[in-house]
């Protein structure tokens, strides 16, 4: 019995290795018939891109015809006008001439303002440090020295030169005191 069983066993173990080697082909035969199936499907789709872009090559071949006849007409059109490519040219010179020198007013416009702004300035920081205008033979102002000022920025307050203000006061050298008096001629 022993024996019977054995055999059994065997003959099962047999036909189930038969049966997995046959499942494998199947198995095979599907992946190959749907790697097929892809391979048309892919191939399929590049005939259809294929298509499209030849469409566009069409299109954009007529749009370039189109473009190159307008061209044409508006050569001719130029042609007819007699407009000149040298006219053109010196009407752009023109412009760009009034252009450089509404840029050179406009400039002369901010240095004016900007002068007449510091001479207001001035006249203001002389109304504060209690600078009052001196008449007589010689015109100017009277500065009070005010603590932490020097020569140099009295001299740009008023627009005038230290060697002016110098000068003017018979100062030395550049010392100067708090509450000194100095004279800035115009």
């Amino acid at each position: 019995m022993n024996f019977v069983r054995r055999l059994l066993l065997l003959g099962a173990a047999g036909l189930m290795a038969g049966c997995d080697t046959f499942y494998q082909d199947a198995r095979y035969a599907d992946s190959s018939r749907q790697e097929a199936v892809r391979v048309e499907m892919a191939r399929q789709q590049q005939a259809r891109d294929l298509d499209v872009i030849k469409a566009r090559n069409e299109a954009l071949e007529f749009q370039l015809q189109q473009a190159d006849a307008r061209l044409g007409r508006i050569e001719g059109a130029l042609r007819e006008a007699g407009t000149p490519q040298a006219d053109i040219a010196a009407l752009r010179r023109e412009i760009e001439q009034l252009r450089a020198g509404q840029a050179s007013l406009r400039q002369e416009i901010v240095d004016e303002l900007g002068r007449e702004i510091v001479k207001l300035f001035a006249a203001q920081q002389t109304g504060a440090r209690g600078g009052t205008r001196r008449t007589g033979a010689q015109t100017g102002y009277e500065h009070k020295v005010q603590a932490g000022q020097t020569l140099s920025e009295i001299a740009a307050a008023y627009q005038v030169t230290v060697a002016t203000i110098k000068q003017a006061n018979n100062l030395k050298d550049d010392v100067i005191r708090v509450g000194q008096v100095l004279f800035i001629p115009d």
